[in-house]
């Protein structure tokens, strides 16, 4: 939306007086200044541009599609629990004026049933949250991130007797005017179960992308729901889509501690990593419920068991399941 016009003025004015006199005579110049001001046309110009499916995703029923730069309109239908349809979608300010969002808004609001089954979520494509006053500057573009899940609940009494039908609308407003940039780092939180028939798929790997098969949630009562409320969980810091950082977190005695992993200090004589993280775990089970050597420490207590080594290696587990950070960077959860 333009509401005001913004314009560049270059100005260049010189003015030279000179007066030179000499015995009883005067002598005088006459300057005359030309020039050219010009004002540079602003222009106005948002638009979205180069959608793309996520990988994984259902193949909707109509594709969706851009109309009058502005709109993108699609149709598509969830029929089996699990089944998600995601796209990403650049936002372009190929103008001359600098934006902001003034509004955001996504209707409709789900009920508290309709939330045990079904999800939506508009993001950045990074998985930030899109915020007013964010900044879309001239000649800059964001990607945006649309996805529908059908959620997977043991409890099938959850799930609708009859057909659903939504129709949904995402306004995003930009006004003229300096923004706050978008900070493209987000925290997330994971319990991906491992499918030993889907290794790449279900580990999630520093350094690289998110799988789009890993259901991943913004808080940790989000993780934990989704694993029976064990008391650990993955927690990784993803920055431009990018996995940077990857952590075992597990509770004990109401607090919350978060191992670093996939990070090898085997060769350096000092490890700093390591070293906190034995320091955190001899604090949190006791010195004598730990087994420690130079490379590697065990620790257990209270049905709860965990590990690290130097190589980047940590994880915790109860008697049924685990969550790992192996020394590649590799994470994810499994049972046994």
């Amino acid at each position: 939306r333009y509401n005001k016009k913004r314009v560049f003025i270059y100005l260049f004015f010189i003015m030279l007086l000179s007066t030179l006199t000499l015995g009883y005579s005067l002598l005088s110049t006459t300057l005359q200044i030309e020039g050219v001001g010009k004002i540079s046309k602003a222009v106005w110009n948002i638009h979205f541009a180069n959608i793309q499916p996520t990988t994984g995703s259902i193949t909707p029923t109509v594709e969706p599609t851009i109309s009058n730069d502005t709109n993108i309109a699609f149709n598509l239908k969830l029929s089996e629990p699990g089944e998600f349809y995601e796209f990403t979608a650049d936002i372009v300010n190929e103008g001359t004026i600098d934006a902001k969002i003034n509004s955001f808004s996504i209707l409709p609001v789900l009920t508290d049933a309709q939330k045990k089954y079904f999800n939506y979520i508009v993001t950045y494509a990074c998985g930030a949250e899109i915020k007013i006053n964010d900044a879309l500057n001239a000649g800059t573009t964001e990607k945006i991130k649309v996805r529908f899940e059908y959620l997977t609940q043991e409890d099938i009494s959850l799930y609708p007797t009859e057909d659903q039908e939504f129709t949904f609308e995402v306004d995003i407003d930009y006004v003229q005017g300096k923004g706050t940039l978008v900070d493209h780092t987000v925290t997330r939180y994971t319990t991906n179960i491992y499918d030993t028939s889907k290794p790449d798929s279900n580990r999630i790997r520093l350094n690289q992308a998110m799988p789009s098969q890993i259901v991943f949630h913004e808080t940790v009562s989000g993780a934990k729901s989704a694993f029976n409320n064990r008391p650990f969980y993955l927690k990784h810091t993803i920055e431009n889509d990018i996995v940077k950082e990857s952590y075992v977190c597990f509770e004990r005695n109401s607090n919350t501690y978060c191992l670093r992993g996939g990070i090898n200090e085997s060769s350096l004589s000092e490890k700093p990593i390591y070293e906190s993280t034995k320091a955190i775990l001899k604090n949190v089970f006791g010195e004598s419920n730990c087994t420690d050597s130079s490379s590697i420490l065990n620790c257990s207590a209270g049905g709860l068991d965990a590990y690290a080594d130097d190589n980047g290696g940590v994880n915790t587990s109860d008697d049924s399941m685990g969550c790992y950070v192996h020394s590649d960077g590799a994470s994810y959860c499994d049972g046994w």
